[in-house]
């Protein structure tokens, strides 16, 4: 039973870090929404924050907008673009 549990608490997480939606964009500029994690070493920009590319972010998610995100030197994630 305990493993059945694991198994389907397992699942869930990954489900929930792997969807992946482009094309949000922010009302006032209507310039595309990306998402990054604040952490000293991330280095990518992500089109959704479900991205399982952002699932070991520690330093918490943003929501920016694709300009300011490639200001800071972000590129693309190779997962979710």
């Amino acid at each position: 039973m305990k493993k059945l549990l694991l198994l389907l608490a397992s699942a869930l997480l990954l489900t929930a870090c792997g969807t992946a939606t482009a094309g949000n964009t922010t009302e006032e500029t209507k310039e595309p929404t990306v998402y990054i994690c604040n952490g000293s070493s991330s280095k990518r920009y992500h089109a959704t924050d479900e991205c399982r590319g952002l699932c070991n972010c520690r330093g918490g998610v943003k929501a920016v907008t694709l300009s300011q995100a490639e200001k800071m030197g972000r590129t693309p994630c190779q997962i979710c673009y």
